[in-house]
């Protein structure tokens, strides 16, 4: 049949039919066309139909929210291997394995919690972050650069000019105003001050002059100022004066002058900055003089010396007297940005009561502190053998509110005394051997008990 098509003329060789639609097709359905009545919801109705969320909290979390390692508070606690592994292996895996123990947060509005790491790199990770925090110091410079205050020979020249002023023509005003000026400023005048023995000798003519300068202040140039300041630290320092009307004048002024120039903290040198700070302890100004520590720790890697240090915590326990509440989260949250100085500088008889008697209330804090009183090599023995009964008497007390049962006791004791012979060679007294056998006895272990008994015979 094509064939036959092939010879007319005029006829298409396709035999296409085509379509045309007045509205375009659509394929899906909106709220006005192509919607049955029964389809249509209201707005109600839709809401209703979407499911509500599923409640999961009976099932078990896989995600905890964990304390950041830096916003924990901690004076002696450096965690290793041991401590990794027994977090890992721990039921709920709690730091330190004890449900019971609880971290400190720096922060003041949180409370202590328990810290549970559930995964190993997590726990690797989180004591890699706690352990950076204990920074390594630099010792505080033994020799201060030579400071640039007025010397001697220009504070006699300023004298002399000044003696030289006849005071009637001053009054007349016959001595020309710049004369008067390059002479009588507030920088001259303090400095000769200062170094007039008769202020220095009368604590209340000392007090008359730093009230009067501290209304002068606005007028002192930085520098001068500086220069001024730290004449006036090394001074006080020097005195070795430990209380008096002269510490509270040096108190007030320094308070104005940090109001006015608060940057000069950060232009003293630290060796001025550590002098401050124990002139501020002696003026039981507390708040001010642990801010200057810390700066020195934080903004300059410094250890304070030892004598600003002690006399900080001796000053510190004593301000704790009058505090009710828990005093071992007070403490932390209080120095634990100084905690680098404990490892640097090692524990001394003062620094390690202080942490005893403030701080340890757990068998895992104690641990650390045996580390740390063992890091300083020269001295540990000596310390051991001296707070030997005072370390088990720390026990004894935690002991007292531990639910561990007593053989637990009795091994933590005997660990205890362990390291105290066997590994530091201490040899205890006879009060330290009687301490143990009670508290042997307290706990039922008779063998041990009985054992000490041998000694002491």
């Amino acid at each position: 049949m094509l064939r036959s098509l092939k010879g007319l003329k005029g006829c298409p060789l396709s035999l296409r039919r085509g379509y045309s639609v007045k509205s375009p097709i659509l394929f899906v359905p909106n709220e006005t066309i192509h919607r049955f009545e029964s389809e249509k919801l209201t707005e109600e109705e839709n809401l209703a139909a979407i499911p509500k969320r599923p409640n999961f909290d009976g099932l078990p979390k896989y995600h905890h929210e964990i304390l950041s390692p830096e916003d924990t508070a901690d004076l002696v606690i450096r965690p290793d291997v041991n401590d990794i592994l027994t977090s890992t292996f721990s039921q709920n895996a709690v730091f330190t394995g004890d449900p019971n123990y609880k971290v400190t947060p720096a922060n003041a509005n949180l409370q202590e919690t328990t810290l549970s790491l559930h995964f190993a790199v997590a726990v690797i990770e989180w004591i890699r972050l706690f352990n950076t925090r204990i920074v390594t110091l630099k010792s505080l410079p033994s020799t201060v650069n030579k400071l640039q205050h007025i010397n001697e020979a220009k504070v006699d020249a300023i004298k002399a000019k000044l003696n030289s002023i006849n005071i009637e023509e001053l009054k007349k005003g016959d001595i020309m105003r710049k004369t008067r000026a390059d002479t009588i400023n507030i920088e001259n005048i303090s400095s000769i001050l200062l170094t007039s023995e008769l202020i220095q000798s009368d604590s209340e003519l000392f007090d008359i002059t730093l009230r009067y300068l501290g209304l002068k202040l606005t007028y002192f140039s930085n520098e001068n100022l500086q220069q001024f300041t730290e004449k006036l630290i090394n001074h006080l320092h020097g005195e070795n004066i430990t209380s008096g009307m002269k510490i509270q004048s040096f108190n007030n002024f320094m308070s104005k002058v940090f109001e006015i120039h608060p940057r000069l903290k950060t232009e003293l040198h630290v060796s001025q900055l550590d002098k401050l700070a124990y002139l501020f302890t002696l003026a039981n100004n507390i708040e001010d003089s642990k801010s200057l520590l810390q700066l020195l720790v934080t903004n300059y890697k410094v250890a304070p010396s030892k004598e600003t240090f002690n006399l900080f915590l001796t000053k510190y326990t004593e301000s704790l007297k009058d505090f009710q509440g828990l005093i071992k989260s007070k403490v932390l949250k209080d120095l634990h940005q100084l905690k680098p100085v404990f490892f640097h500088n090692g524990l001394d008889s003062f620094s390690l009561k202080f942490l005893l008697e403030e701080i340890i209330e757990h068998v895992y804090d104690l641990d650390h502190l045996m580390r740390l009183i063992e890091n300083k090599e020269n001295s540990s023995i000596f310390l051991l053998s001296e707070f030997a009964e005072m370390l088990m008497q720390r026990l004894q007390v935690i002991q007292s509110t531990s639910e561990d049962p007593n053989t637990t006791k009795a091994l933590q004791l005997t660990q205890l005394i362990s390291k105290l012979v066997k590994d530091n060679g201490v040899k205890l007294d006879k009060k330290s051997l009687e301490l143990a056998q009670q508290m042997y006895k307290d706990l039922g272990d008779t063998s041990n008990y009985e054992y000490i008994g041998k000694l002491l015979n």
